[in-house]
């Protein structure tokens, strides 16, 4: 017996009218949107455009990404999912300098989980952290961090981003941070909470210049 399913014209119109409502929902590109699914940009437009025959894959992911039950794209995929695939926007709230971060929301994908729950980013603007300029920092504030993990602390000038750590001879907790000259030790004021950061994300690769001789 042949299982194989054969999508036709009827679902290639609904992908591409639900992707152009979740595009106008979400001000989402293309671009987002590969990232998400683990395709090249080139191959989402050539499935959007029917280049690329559409197949059970593509579609369960699809249905993920824009949000909607894969039986609304085709009646066979009713029942079915695809484990693995998450996507959230999340806010960016701020940057470790204090300046105002490139982008007010961040499209994070892949790396969410049932027990890490970002709900915010920070943006690293400045030197000396370990992470290029404009990685965001996927912060979970839902779950109280542990000595030695790294967290970051809204402060007056931004936030601090460093491992946590705790001096029992004096009862207090601090945050060493990676700075240009070294490390730097930060001591937690009475109501600052630091909040474990989870993971990290650099939304654009800056374009690189060749070497030439």
């Amino acid at each position: 017996m042949n299982n194989k399913r054969v999508y036709g014209e009827e679902t290639l119109t609904r992908v591409q009218r639900a992707w152009k409502d979740y595009k106008r929902q979400h001000a989402a590109t293309q671009k987002d949107a590969a990232k998400v699914l683990q395709i090249s940009t080139s191959a989402f437009g050539q499935y959007l455009r029917g280049e690329i025959p559409l197949n059970t894959d593509f579609l369960l992911r699809f249905a993920a990404l824009v949000e909607d039950d894969p039986a609304n794209i085709h009646p066979q995929l009713g029942g079915l999912s695809k484990p693995g695939l998450t996507k959230t926007y999340l806010p960016v709230t701020g940057t470790l300098s204090g300046r105002e971060p490139s982008h007010g929301r961040a499209l994070v994908a892949g790396i969410i989980s049932e027990n890490n729950n970002a709900e915010f980013c920070v943006e690293v603007d400045v030197a000396g952290t370990g992470y290029p300029k404009g990685t965001l920092l996927l912060v979970d504030p839902s779950d109280p961090p542990c000595d030695r993990d790294m967290v970051v602390v809204e402060g007056e000038t931004g936030y601090r981003y460093g491992q946590l750590g705790y001096n029992e001879l004096v009862d207090e907790w601090y945050v060493e941070m990676l700075v240009v000259q070294g490390v730097e030790r930060f001591v937690l004021s009475a109501g600052q909470v630091p909040a474990r950061v989870i993971g990290t994300q650099l939304p654009k690769q800056s374009k690189r210049r060749a070497f030439a001789a």
